[in-house]
This record gives structure tokens, sequence and C-alpha cells, in this order.
């Protein structure tokens, strides 16, 4: 199983005089300008997943769209387990039942996600998917950036990292 590990791009600044409910705040203009380029750049260098998780928020949401409309990528789906402030082993269920069904409806083949969230969330899924604890490993997101990792289970401690790119180097890629 593929896994791409997605922090949301840029967004508007923490201000709870403008965003008094954290999850709708959104992307900055800047943001999605700068990661729609990023998103041409993902699409050249990865195939399209089967499966998008992302969190409920709004700054994710929108980076899930930017990929659907630019990256040709299927639309998103809500997961609460990549909110802000979850426990990144929650997702762990979530990812077993994902591959459980695809090995169940095609047999033979690489089930590509991709999980859409927030730091420190995010990065600490990594270090649980690659180390076994969710601390182990300091994984410095960007906003925007982009890790792939390859499960060949899912559990704690059982990924092999791929690669893992900021959104600068991800726009070069795009042209």
């Amino acid at each position: 199983m593929k896994v791409l590990l997605i922090r949301h791009a840029p967004a508007e600044n923490p201000d709870p005089a403008w965003w008094a409910d954290d999850s709708l705040r959104p992307l900055t203009a800047t943001g999605k300008r700068k990661f729609a380029r990023a998103a041409h750049g993902l699409r050249t260098l990865c195939p399209t997943p089967d499966v998008v998780l992302a969190s409920p928020y709004l700054r994710t949401w929108q980076t899930a769209e930017i990929l659907h409309t630019t990256a040709m990528w299927p639309e998103a789906t809500p997961a609460r387990e990549l909110a802000s402030g979850i426990d990144p082993a929650s997702v762990i269920p979530v990812l077993e039942q994902l591959h459980t069904n695809a090995t169940t409806l095609k047999p033979g083949s690489e089930l590509a996600i991709a999980l859409i969230g927030h730091e420190p969330v995010i990065g600490e899924l990594a270090s649980l998917l690659l180390t076994g604890e969710k601390t182990r490993l300091a994984v410095p997101f960007r906003k925007g950036a982009v890790l792939s990792l390859s499960l060949s289970r899912v559990a704690p401690g059982a990924a092999t990292l791929e690669w893992f790119l900021g959104p600068g180097t991800l726009r070069r890629l795009g042209g």
C-alpha cells in the first residue's frame, strides 16, 4: 500500500478575532495559487491515489479541492481522524479498513491513499508509521509538503519512506 501524507496549503493566520472557529480558517489566496502549482508537480511525480481522506477543516478541504481540480485526484472523503488535535494512532484502523476492503475488491493490486491533515498530527502520523512511536522522529512538514510511504502491512513502524518533498520542489517539478 502507498500512503501520501499531505499538510494543507498555507492558510490565514489563526486570529480568533477573524476565525473564532479555527476549523473555518481558509487558505490564503497566495496559498491556493502556490499549492495549485505544487499539485501540477505532484501529478507528474506520482500516480493518482485511489482514495483521498481529509480533515473536516476548511483549509484541508480547499487543499483537497485543488488536488481534485489540478492533479485530477478523486474527491476527498471527510476523516475526523485527521482533524487538528486528534491522536494520530486513530488513523491506523482507518488504513486497516481501507486495506482490507481493497484486498477483497481488487486482489493483487496496490492501494494508494492520500491523507490531508494538519501539524502536528500529520508529522506524528509519519513518525508512528515509520518508527512505531509518534514522537520518535521529528518530521518538518511545511505547509503543502508531501511525504510518500510504502507499507507492506498496516502497523506502526511498518512503513518505508519513499520520498518527502516541500512545496517549492513540487512547484519546480510542475514547471
